[in-house]
């Protein structure tokens, strides 16, 4: 039996929170059937203290420490939660854990995620964690002012961050001389909970000598942010703890921030006959340029 047909066997008989053996590959090079909770896949043993998380459409590739027959691994796994397409999964699996591929798996495993990424998708959608670090860094300015914000945009809040009588939308782009942003539906730039509302416009460019979002939640936390209520946000934003794009670094060139009053270019419920939305608008998109707006510099 070669080690597709043995995973595919063992994807077949193995139960839910369980690691087994696969028996084709020599000992020198050991890897797992594993099933956790709906994720199934196969697992190698790396290095003690890697942690990597990435993910692409019903595929995951990622590190947890595993007991397996009394022995503690830090696996490094790749899985996935789509029974239907287990049995063209067990493919890849298979190169995942073959000994000709482990060295370069191990030295270079973000490397081997975005060979396979690329191959397998029809479109790479590459996330962009500037509009996540714009939202980072005007979280740490208002803490710097005094002030105590709450990050609420990944949570479901409509608004990215809440501060006292103050809410706080942010917008980001990494494109030198536009300003346009996009404003998604007719609560985005509309007063709810507070008394004013401000957007931040932050300008970047990718830099080895800007930051990260990984530098910028450490600069919080050393400032007294709560670690995890940050790290809850950006999982839920997609950007848990071992996503490279965490590693990304861009300069900040330009951070403004916008009064949005009664003059601000908005639409919003007020913009309509009688202060109400039509019933039969359900959704607007709209694009808004933001040159020749009064603004305040904040870099």
């Amino acid at each position: 039996m070669d080690i597709n047909q043995e995973i595919r066997a063992l994807f077949a008989s193995s139960t839910s929170m369980s690691a087994s053996l696969i028996t084709s590959l020599p000992n020198t090079h050991k890897a797992w059937v594993i099933r956790i909770g709906n994720d199934f896949g196969v697992g190698v043993a790396s290095k003690e203290g890697t942690i990597i998380s990435e993910r692409f459409t019903s595929a995951r590739m990622w590190t947890a420490p595993m007991t397996i027959q009394n022995e503690t691994y830090n696996l490094l796994m790749l899985t996935c939660q789509d029974e239907y397409q287990r049995m063209e999964f067990s493919a890849i699996c298979a190169q995942f854990v073959d000994p000709d591929e482990r060295e370069n798996l191990l030295e270079s495993p973000y490397s081997w995620w975005d060979r396979w990424r690329n191959l397998l998708g029809n479109s790479v959608k590459t996330k962009s964690p500037h509009g996540v670090l714009g939202e980072l860094i005007t979280l740490r300015k208002l803490w710097d002012q005094g002030e105590n914000p709450v990050w609420t945009g990944g949570q479901g809040g409509v608004n990215d961050i809440q501060c006292g009588t103050s809410e706080y939308e942010c917008k980001s782009t990494t494109i030198r001389y536009d300003s346009i942003v996009s404003i998604t539906g007719q609560f985005q730039l509309d007063y709810h909970t507070s008394d004013s509302l401000y957007l931040i416009f932050c300008r970047f460019e990718p830099s080895l000598t800007g930051e990260s979002i990984n530098d910028v939640v450490q600069s919080l936390v050393q400032r007294g942010m709560d670690e995890l209520s940050l790290e809850t946000v950006l999982e839920k934003c997609g950007y848990e703890v071992g996503s490279s794009v965490r590693t990304d670094r861009y300069k900040l060139l330009e951070m403004r921030k916008y009064h949005v009053d009664d003059s601000f270019p908005a639409i919003t419920a007020k913009s309509f006959v009688g202060g109400k939305i039509p019933e039969a608008i359900v959704q607007f998109t709209y694009r808004l340029e933001l040159i020749g707006l009064p603004y305040e510099s904040w870099i």
